[in-house]
């Protein structure tokens, strides 16, 4: 009975997994969300609840702290990148995780990565995710495209325009550490997801992939910093903090630069898109402009670039301090799409009739 209790309080006190939980005004998911976590197979975990209330969600955290003793407390840290950065410091795993606190993952998620990341040694484990809906939670799954196994980030490195998910994967404590990874700190800025999966992807030596979908990422929630017109410009300063990361070690961003710089275009344009007025499309404009200007595309053959229309984009952006000139531009691209269409070709029949094939 007693080496019993002292093998539990071994597993308690040296984790598999440290699974931090970033929590603000999510009280009407969070209960769905740290159910899935204390509810995994891998039971050898400890879960940090990093709270910045509001007081019914400090209430929640207390309640599932005193039900289980694997649950600690961070209270009020300061914003989603301190939570996660302290969180970090203090976690007592091998590994590092983080989940969303309006997402879920299945009960086999963090066995499974374990289980992964222990066969090959890995720096970084990441698996599949699921787009879920309040009326079909599995409605479109993603994942990296990629052979499921162990690979070297430098070999793959298309893969840095994937979808950061930084939720959907556990990380060496050892590699994060050693490497002086962690989360930009700007309280409630939006978009700080991008550079910490950039930086861990590169900096890795073994990077597992698992295509299989094992976390919920929620797309219902009306908070979500996506869908948010306020927090669009976020992106550039998070585009800022990857490059001055990134850069500090000029052998690396060498390697790595193409890539970068299509992945950079690639943020750019999904936040040009989001523009809804001509305001925000002017500010953001001339706010991207002033970022991309600093960027050296000396040696960039643009060989990397899927989409020629996102080069087109770069290009411009770096040029041009004024949006209009684009605007005009690419509306014009666009109609040359869609008439290019086949349901809306017009077409001649019985020499007189015009009619839509």
């Amino acid at each position: 009975m007693l080496f019993g209790h002292v093998l539990r309080n071994w597993a308690i006190n040296m984790p598999q997994i440290s699974i931090i939980l970033p929590i603000y005004n999510v009280a009407k998911y969070l209960p769905r969300c740290i159910d899935s976590v204390l509810n995994q197979t891998l039971k050898d975990i400890e879960i940090i609840l990093a709270t910045d209330g509001p007081e019914d969600c400090d209430k929640i955290c207390a309640d599932y702290a005193k039900k289980d003793e694997r649950v600690k407390i961070i209270s009020h840290p300061g914003g989603y990148g301190k939570s996660v950065n302290q969180g970090i410091d203090i976690a007592k795993g091998k590994y590092i995780g983080i989940v969303e606190t309006d997402d879920w993952c299945d009960s086999t998620m963090f066995e499974k990565l374990y289980s992964d990341a222990e066969k090959y040694q890995a720096d970084v484990a990441k698996c599949g995710f699921y787009f879920s809906y309040d009326f079909n939670p599995r409605e479109k799954k993603n994942a990296m495209e990629i052979q499921d196994g162990c690979f070297n980030p430098m070999e793959h490195l298309e893969l840095l325009r994937f979808q950061p998910s930084v939720w959907s994967a556990i990380y060496l404590k050892k590699f994060l550490d050693q490497s002086n990874i962690r989360f930009m700190e700007e309280k409630k800025l939006s978009y700080i997801d991008a550079p910490f999966h950039e930086e861990t992807f590169v900096k890795a030596k073994k990077y597992v992939s698992l295509s299989e979908p094992l976390y919920f990422y929620y797309q219902d929630n009306p908070a979500q910093s996506v869908k948010s017109s306020k927090k669009i410009f976020d992106g550039i300063k998070s585009e800022e903090f990857t490059f001055s990361r990134l850069s500090e070690n000029k052998e690396l961003f060498d390697e790595i630069k193409e890539f970068f710089i299509e992945t950079t275009a690639l943020h750019l344009r999904w936040n040009w898109d989001r523009m809804q007025t001509k305001k925000d499309k002017k500010a953001f404009w001339e706010a991207a402009h002033n970022y991309v200007k600093r960027l050296n595309f000396d040696g960039v053959q643009f060989t990397a670039f899927y989409d020629k229309s996102l080069k087109d984009f770069l290009l411009y952006l770096k040029k041009h301090e004024n949006y209009i000139e684009y605007l005009h531009m690419s509306d014009k691209v666009s109609w040359i799409k869609i008439l290019n269409i086949p349901f809306l070709k017009i077409t001649l029949r019985n020499d007189k009739d015009l009619s839509i094939s």
